[in-house]
């Protein structure tokens, strides 16, 4: 193929590759915003550890019976970076989930979506690396989305009004770890580990709550309940 072909063949590639990665964000985004409804009356069900265990708990052996049957390949490559992204996400997603129950949906979801302005601050100050004008205005843009659905307001600002920020933290470590260091990991593997992480962490709170004997009302604090069947096919939704 001549140069000026292969150059353009590579620019479809491109083109054709980013407009892929758009369309998976949006699909993937509307999957969120529909099933983050649902979190409100899992809250009604139970708490917030109670439900990423059983989550976990149906969602591992799926993906471990799709392994067996060769439909999924979940080896792991880099294990030490795939635990820290794992950390990070599962961090990020419990404050996510924590906050749902709390405040304004679109509110809490906006406070997630800061990850693009962390990722850039980590990506200049941490990895060291130059970013354009144009993905700078870019994520000031997004900035300003971000503001008109938070509508800060002095007088209303509490402890749950940063959770969500905080989530885009670590959700920003997640994807820059992701990106950085386990691009080479296949996507099942990265999922597993995921619902793995959120399994442990469900666990560990559902124990450290019953031990304490904390007996709260809200979703965080709320301690293990019988699961009821409605609150069975939300999880299985979900």
């Amino acid at each position: 193929m001549p140069d000026g072909g292969e150059k353009s063949f590579g620019k479809v590639l491109r083109v054709t590759s980013v407009g892929r990665g758009a369309v998976l964000i949006i699909a993937g985004m509307a999957i969120i915003g529909l099933i983050d409804n649902l979190v409100r009356m899992i809250a009604e069900e139970a708490g917030l550890f109670q439900f990423h265990f059983l989550r976990s708990c149906i969602a591992i052996p799926v993906l471990r019976f799709m392994s067996k049957c060769g439909w999924l390949t979940l080896a792991v490559r880099r294990w030490s970076w795939v635990v820290l992204r794992t950390a990070f996400l599962t961090a990020s997603m419990m404050l996510y989930f924590a906050a749902l129950p709390v405040l304004p949906i679109a509110q809490v979801a906006a406070g997630l979506f800061t990850a693009p302005i962390f990722v850039l601050l980590i990506t200049v100050f941490v990895l060291r690396r130059p970013v354009g004008p144009v993905r700078m205005g870019a994520v000031l843009m997004g900035f300003a989305g971000v503001l008109i659905l938070l509508s800060p307001d002095a007088g209303a600002i509490g402890i749950w009004s940063f959770t969500p920020v905080l989530a885009g933290v670590f959700y920003a470590a997640a994807n820059v770890s992701l990106r950085e260091k386990c691009a080479g990991e296949r996507t099942e593997t990265m999922l597993t580990a995921f619902f793995v992480g959120m399994g442990i962490v469900g666990l560990t709170g559902v124990v450290t709550l019953a031990a304490l004997g904390v007996e709260g009302d809200s979703f965080v604090t709320k301690t293990w309940a019988t699961p009821t069947l409605r609150f069975g096919w939300l999880v299985l939704v979900q």
